[in-house]
């Protein structure tokens, strides 16, 4: 019963990652070049652990479990409108036409959404993130475990785009880096350009040119013999000839954006500006590697600001232990300014209850800060500006000139008031998928319970809903 395994009671809560007996070493910055010879007396690499291995099988029971839960609300829907019919002879009425012919478009609609409360292909996609999530701690060192998770990751739905971006750049990154030559261009060769395509995809969004290029120019190279899946023999040509045009085109905005970033980097340093501003200059161009050789320039002395932007970046090519070295070697005294980094650090790491924790004090500070008293200070400032106390007549050109500033304070202060409260349902979304993923199950379901009692909506809320509504079903289904 893999819904009870994902989500019931027969759910196996991860071990944290602190308690696995291997240590986890940073990958190879880069990886030499192998002769032949070299290859020959290389021994070969270890098998996937029995984790990946049953991750890989749920994460291809997915896409199969889909399938049938659509049949399933395809029937459901047809039985529903045949059941109209037969209400429309046995009693017409006027709503009988609304039940029995619905447009197509409708029809597909209404089916995706019923399909989309199915536990089944919900419980594999969990159950895929949660195997391979066991495979990384059996095997922190090798580069399959962290593919299987990267791939896991891409069928699981999401309740927060950060938090699946940040998962998935970590992880990705690090199996790339961490697979051998061998591997790479092996039985996993079709899973290693599907993970190149995904990461061009996550670094194009956000901006970061030269590791959007760096993957896409990978994928490109491998094509011939590693095309990404979801390339059928109809579409390969159209495909590659669509992938290497992009290409051309990122190489020479990639260009454009370095030439602009030397100059402006120029200027700076012309000025005596302060190493924060070059790193944020690169980061804006998009060209992240060159933030990095700014960051470990050995003659920089790196300053708090640096530092911070040191472990976003490094959390953006996948090298989790760097960030979560810098982040252990600041001052006690400053270690709030990260408490988010921290968060995102041991995301990325898999240390899902540290993570949980430190998630749970960022929204208690979010609660503090949204207590009856700060509302009513803030209020009373508003009301106060608007002068709807003022109630002498001579003081009408007063009011009527004061109220439109009123009127603006007000709006900004609701609109703060409810980002406030936004964020806070968001934050304990997030606090319930990470406990799904991590088999807490009963923190998930208090989670997702409150997120929906903030009583705004939110990114990922409908999502959040069907969680709640399959966890509940799995506590109320007997063994």
């Amino acid at each position: 019963d893999l819904v009870a395994v994902a989500f019931g009671a027969k759910a196996e809560r991860l071990r944290p990652g602190s308690s696995t007996e291997v240590k986890r070493e940073p990958p190879p910055d880069n990886r030499a070049e192998l002769t032949w010879l070299d290859r020959y007396f290389r021994p070969p690499p270890p098998p996937a652990p029995p984790e990946t291995l049953a991750a890989s099988l749920y994460w291809q029971l997915r896409e199969p479990a889909q399938q049938r839960a659509l049949q399933l609300a395809q029937s459901l829907l047809a039985y529903t409108v045949a059941a109209g019919w037969i209400g429309q002879f046995a009693q017409a009425n006027y709503y009988t036409p609304f039940a029995t012919n619905f447009p197509p478009a409708v029809v597909d609609e209404v089916a995706r959404q019923l399909a989309a409360e199915d536990p089944l292909p919900a419980a594999a996609a969990v159950l895929a993130v949660r195997e391979a999530r066991r495979g990384v701690q059996a095997r922190p060192n090798d580069g399959l475990p962290y593919l299987m998770l990267g791939m896991a990751y891409e069928t699981m739905p999401a309740v927060s785009v950060e938090l699946r971006k940040l998962q998935q750049v970590s992880t990705l990154h690090q199996a790339l880096d961490r697979l051998s030559p061998e591997q790479a261009d092996g039985p996993a060769g079709v899973m290693v350009a599907t993970a190149l395509q995904r990461l061009y995809n996550l670094h194009r969004e956000h901006g970061e040119l030269d590791l959007a290029e760096e993957a896409l120019s990978h994928a490109v190279q491998i094509f011939d013999k590693h095309p990404p899946l979801g390339v059928t023999e109809a579409n390969r040509d159209r495909v590659k000839e669509y992938l290497v045009r992009t290409l051309d085109n990122l190489r020479n905005d990639l260009v454009a954006a370095r030439d602009r970033f030397q100059n402006d980097l120029d200027s700076l340093r012309k000025r005596n500006t302060p190493l924060q501003l070059h790193v944020a200059l690169a980061v804006n161009y998009g060209l992240i590697r060159e933030a990095i050789a700014l960051i470990e320039d050995p003659s920089q002395q790196l300053e708090l600001p640096v530092l911070q932007q040191a472990v976003q970046i490094y959390l953006a090519i996948g090298r989790v232990d760097d960030a979560l070295r810098i982040i252990e070697q600041v001052p006690e005294q400053v270690k709030g300014n990260f408490r988010e980094l921290q968060f995102n650090a041991w995301v990325a790491a898999g240390e899902y209850a540290l993570a949980g924790q430190r998630l749970m004090e960022i929204i208690a500070a979010l609660e503090r800060a949204d207590d009856p008293t700060r509302r009513s200070v803030l209020a009373a400032s508003a009301i106060q500006q608007l002068h709807f106390a003022t109630a002498d007549p001579i003081a009408t050109r007063a009011l009527l000139a004061t109220a439109p500033w009123g009127l603006r304070i007000y709006i900004n202060i609701a609109a703060t008031l409810q980002n406030d409260r936004v964020s806070r349902a968001g934050l304990l979304a997030t606090r319930g998928i990470l406990a799904v993923e991590e088999g807490d199950l009963q923190t998930a379901r208090i989670a997702f319970r409150e997120s929906l009692a903030v009583g705004v909506p939110f990114p990922g809320i409908d999502q959040v809903r069907i969680y709640l509504k399959i966890l509940d079903r799995a506590v109320e289904t007997k063994p």
